[in-house]
């Protein structure tokens, strides 16, 4: 998102002062830097919007949630629940959430997808990040 906000103040030649933004930039690392730099956030947590959606349809909405992906931090990959492992992905610049993701192939035969994922490409887990405020 930061990057975004910088293109945009060159472009205009105004600082933002309000942030709305679908729930792909719903994350805490974005919510964290528009609060540090003053602004108005008005965005979809994506990590809520998951639970309520569990929360109304619990007969077809059963994925994993990130709690089921354990952290190895020797080799700085997540285990799935299938016990296949997560690489981390390059970050774009200015992204400061670390991405791991597991290969279509993969993913794609998977006995326990219907559980995990509903895209057609490999999960993707989000690093965890703590935030003082």
């Amino acid at each position: 998102m930061t990057p975004l906000l910088e293109q945009h103040e060159k472009t205009t030649g105004q600082a933002a002062a309000t942030v709305i933004a679908d729930s792909k930039y719903g994350t805490a690392d974005n919510f964290a830097a528009g609060q540090r730099q003053g602004l108005q956030t008005h965005m979809a947590d994506t990590a809520l919007l998951l639970e309520q959606a569990r929360n109304r349809h619990p007969e077809t909405v059963r994925l994993f949630g990130e709690k089921d992906f354990t952290y190895d931090e020797e080799t700085d990959t997540y285990l799935c629940p299938a016990g296949e492992r997560l690489r981390r992905r390059t970050r774009p610049e200015g992204e400061t959430i670390r991405k791991y993701a597991g290969r279509k192939s993969i993913c794609g035969p998977c006995p326990l997808r219907a559980q995990c994922m509903t895209g057609q490409t490999g999960r993707i887990v989000a690093s965890d990040v703590t935030f003082t405020w």
